[in-house]
């Protein structure tokens, strides 16, 4: 009869686990989120209306260090951004395309395949050589980003429409990931907060 109960405490705990597994939402954030449900950092300001920093996240991610969100009154959060750990004397980029990887490899476990978009945006940059790999991404010569989207065959699920993962420079030898989402209620939540602006003309 105990080992039976065990079995039965077991099974239901799997069952737990599963179902909250399959809604498992970025940084523990949903679509919809309030603003007085969200750890806002109030000693830090975006110039962008209903943008906030956060001091934390229900879920944080080690490779991440500081996150925004953009929501409207009604729409509550329609994207989320997130800033990863800077990568320093990383000329050749090795270090933060480690991370890239990584996180890429992690994201497509859960969302599918991504469309990967990496190289020099024109032929013949003058900061193509390996050595400048970072300085080139801060001159806007490079790129190195990946896309989640279901047009292009992404598994998109919990209301995520979009996904881009990219890695951005400080300098010419030190650069980060940014990884940033965008949910289904983003083009409301646009017009609502473009709304508001004009509203104040």
């Amino acid at each position: 009869m105990i080992k039976h109960i065990r079995i039965v405490l077991l099974f239901l705990s799997s069952l737990i686990f599963t179902a909250s597994a399959g809604h498992a939402q970025p940084f523990g954030i949903g679509m919809d989120t309030p603003l007085n449900e969200l750890n806002v950092d109030e000693s830090r300001e975006l110039n962008d209306i209903n943008r906030y920093y956060l001091s934390s996240v229900p879920r944080s991610h080690n490779e991440f260090e500081e996150y925004v969100v953009t929501l409207g009154e009604t729409t509550g959060v329609c994207s989320i951004l997130a800033n990863g750990k800077i990568y320093n004397n990383d000329a050749y980029g090795t270090g933060v395309k480690r991370a890239f990887d990584s996180i890429r490899s992690q994201l497509e476990s859960g969302y599918g395949s991504s469309q990967l978009a990496s190289g020099m945006r024109e032929k013949g940059g003058i900061w193509a050589s390996e050595d400048n790999w970072v300085f080139a991404i801060r001159q806007n010569e490079r790129v190195h980003e990946a896309l989640w989207l279901a047009q292009t065959g992404a598994t998109m699920k919990d209301n995520v429409a979009a996904i881009k993962l990219q890695v951005l420079a400080l300098t010419r030898n030190s650069a980060f990931l940014q990884i940033s989402y965008q949910f289904d209620n983003f083009a409301k939540c646009y017009e609502e907060n473009r709304a508001s602006q004009a509203d104040a003309l």
